[in-house]
């Protein structure tokens, strides 16, 4: 059985568990989840051997819903070296039969950013959606902190400059981190946004690493583990017919990643009921 919310199939990532990813895949498949985002570290050494990776999934029945690559896309200079990695991988994919690649925008390079330098961030990420789109992968952007898309004017800004088939995974934690509004991303770019990387966030420890300025505001965590308004969240995802994958990333959760995995699917069980018996009052089913 498929985990589901609303109209979002339920995946995870499977980096948290390291090279025990064939740990990770049973205790997923013992949670119902049956699909999976990797890192392209895993994918890449089958990449001549993908009759090995396809029994790897088959023997606890998983999909991947996306691979995780780095874009590189502050990397002008290198552009040529990261443009061949891209076609390797995009390759690999299409081999693979796995339709999507997330992109981290990858790490921050400058304070702040030129208008050339913003230029040419928008043309390497348009190149590289290219690159992908050739193989019948589907690319997506995902803001994350300390990378050159963050923001939600640097968002903006190649969101408006690249085709309308580059979609968009936001993470519910970098969102909070960097201060914008989930429900402002759905009303904007609601059909570019394939995935959403589902996790919840505290307030980071008063200590003086956390207190410097510049520094992260909050640390991650399991659903329902911390402070972020989810019900308001999940709300505004039914509410816009999201239907696509709601990713779960224990990256920085104190727990094992499995037993993070199974708390968060019980508050997203939890609200999909409330919701559903929401739309049953409203309907007039329910007295």
């Amino acid at each position: 059985m498929t985990q589901m919310f609303h109209r979002s199939k339920v995946s995870c990532q499977l980096t948290p568990w390291g090279e025990a990813y064939r740990t990770g895949l049973k205790e997923l498949a013992a949670l119902d989840v049956a699909y999976v985002e990797i890192g392209s570290r895993l994918l890449l050494p089958f990449e001549r051997e993908m009759d090995r990776w396809r029994e790897l999934l088959d023997e606890t029945g998983h999909s991947v819903s996306g691979v995780f690559e780095f874009g590189h896309f502050a990397g002008w200079n290198r552009r040529r070296e990261i443009y061949l990695h891209h076609d390797r991988l995009a390759r690999t994919l299409e081999s693979a039969g796995i339709g999507r690649v997330i992109l981290g925008p990858g790490i921050r390079l400058k304070r702040s950013w030129t208008g050339e330098d913003r230029l040419r961030m928008a043309a390497m990420a348009a190149e590289i959606h290219k690159r992908y789109s050739f193989y019948g992968v589907a690319a997506a952007i995902h803001p994350h902190i300390s990378h050159c898309i963050y923001t939600r004017e640097e968002i903006d800004y190649v969101m408006e400059r690249t085709s309308g088939d580059l979609g968009l995974v936001p993470d519910m934690g970098h969102l909070h981190e960097a201060g914008i509004a989930l429900r402002d991303l759905l009303e904007r770019y609601g059909p570019r946004i394939t995935a959403l990387h589902v996790k919840d966030a505290r307030p980071a420890e008063s200590d003086p690493w956390s207190a410097r300025p510049g520094s992260r505001k909050t640390v991650f965590t399991e659903l329902g583990g911390g402070m972020l308004d989810l019900a308001s969240l999940l709300q505004d995802l039914a509410g816009h017919d999201f239907s696509g994958f709601l990713t779960l990333e224990m990256d920085e959760v104190s727990c094992p990643p499995g037993e993070a995995i199974r708390l968060s699917l019980d508050v997203l069980k939890s609200e999909s009921s409330k919701f559903s018996q929401e739309r049953k009052k409203i309907d007039g089913h329910v007295d």
